[in-house]
């Protein structure tokens, strides 16, 4: 039943705003929590902007603390504690995103956070073949279609 739902808002969606691919479906799995049809986690590690790459391409996939490859990420999804090395700047400065590690830092003192533990995994499907009923619908188009949509 789920997914005849999903599928039909997915139609929908694309059909009234015209996209070019299909809307992603976004589960948060909760620590305790377990859900039918969503698969256990990739073999293989993957940022979260990946898990969504796959999405777009037609796979369902999971993320947890234990494949996912981005520490940003992990720590954003609650998943996993910001590294001291990115909590502090020291690393993007040193890769030459920041010009000072105090900007750095307080830019990742502000980044918003999911709380720490109270997910276990996050999941990401086709919206019209995802199984479950999502948290979150992302839409990715063209920059100018997707500032439209948030001005509507």
């Amino acid at each position: 039943m789920m997914q005849t739902e999903n599928a039909q808002a997915s139609a929908s969606l694309k059909e009234t705003l015209n996209l070019k691919w299909s809307p992603i479906a976004v589960k948060l799995i909760e620590e305790n929590g377990h859900l039918e049809n969503i698969p256990s986690e990739s073999s293989k590690k993957l940022r979260y902007c990946q898990l969504l790459m796959e999405a777009k391409k037609g796979k369902t996939a999971t993320l947890s603390k234990e494949n996912i490859s981005c520490p940003a990420a992990a720590a954003a999804l609650g998943l996993l504690p910001l590294p001291e090395k990115i909590s502090s700047g020291e690393m993007l400065k040193t890769l030459g995103l920041f010009e000072a590690r105090e900007a750095a830092a307080r830019t990742m003192a502000q980044m918003p956070r999911l709380t720490l533990g109270k997910f276990h995994s996050v999941a990401a499907a086709p919206l019209e073949d995802a199984k479950f009923s999502p948290d979150v619908v992302l839409i990715e188009d063209k920059p100018e279609k997707i500032m439209w949509i948030n001005l509507a």
